[in-house]
């Protein structure tokens, strides 16, 4: 966890598959927990690209997203609800993509 994200207590991310081989499809689903964050949620894929899933002072619920890795290695995704100067983790998932 990056030093300026605090562990929020609601949320949780899961992921489909959680390994295979590359190019791999995966199914994310997102919960914030039903809370309103200032900065919105966002889902951070762990190779360089994320995606918002919940919107900007909007009640976060339930999101999926999809999300193609093309590389073989470990990538770590988390969900971030970006609050007033804080970032919350709200739930992380481990992927292994292989050759």
């Amino acid at each position: 966890m990056a030093k300026d994200e605090q562990e929020a207590p609601a949320g949780g991310l899961s992921a489909s598959p959680r390994s295979g081989p590359a190019p791999l499809d995966v199914i994310f689903s997102a919960s914030g927990g039903g809370a309103v964050y200032f900065g919105g949620a966002w889902l951070d894929f762990g190779d360089g690209e994320r995606t918002m899933v919940c919107r900007p002072g909007s009640g976060c619920r339930v999101a999926s997203a999809t999300h193609t890795y093309s590389q073989a290695g470990t990538y770590r995704a988390r969900l971030i609800g970006e609050g007033e100067g804080e970032r919350l983790l709200l739930g992380s998932v481990t992927i292994t993509v292989g050759h």
